[in-house]
């Protein structure tokens, strides 16, 4: 996996990553870095290999934890999501239908994250620097956005051809 998953940050005077590297919302940053800028098809390889490694990670609930590693972590929303629209980019240069079930599984673990009145919670503060990650765990608008985008892609597929 060396080389797939990047530094959360790096010191450049010294050239030597910070930080985690399983954030989930420091991976889901580079995810929408992948699939924002794939309009060429010249980051195929890079989203496949990033979907392929993170599937051992997803959670039996469909989502991935604030630190995508350790599965004992609670599941955060904001890095769940992202993971589930690099799945879908995954699918759509692959066909593969593993990533498609595993993009479907995020959009419910979603939906069970999702309060009464339409809000997506679950969303990992902000962090305070390098290493100190948020407890706080709450409503961002940021995911909001990205979890409606990857609804309303999701429903051009049916959850039968996962």
């Amino acid at each position: 996996l060396e080389g797939v998953f990047p530094a959360h940050a790096y010191d450049i005077e010294k050239n030597i990553p910070l930080g985690v590297h399983d954030w989930g919302r420091g991976i889901g940053w580079y995810i929408l870095g992948l699939i924002e800028t794939d309009d060429m098809g010249g980051n195929a390889a890079r989203i496949l290999r990033l979907a392929n490694a993170l599937l051992p990670f997803q959670l039996n609930s469909g989502g991935f934890s604030c630190f995508m590693f350790n599965r004992a972590e609670r599941m955060e929303s904001s890095g769940t999501v992202l993971a589930g629209l690099l799945f879908l980019q995954a699918y759509r240069i692959s066909s593969e239908k593993t990533f498609l079930a595993a993009a479907f599984r995020v959009e419910k673990a979603l939906m069970c994250s999702t309060r009464r009145n339409g809000v997506l919670d679950n969303c990992q503060g902000d962090t305070f620097g390098i290493g100190y990650y948020s407890h706080v765990f709450s409503i961002m608008p940021f995911a909001q956005g990205l979890a409606l985008k990857l609804s309303k892609e999701l429903n051009k597929y049916t959850d039968e051809n996962a």
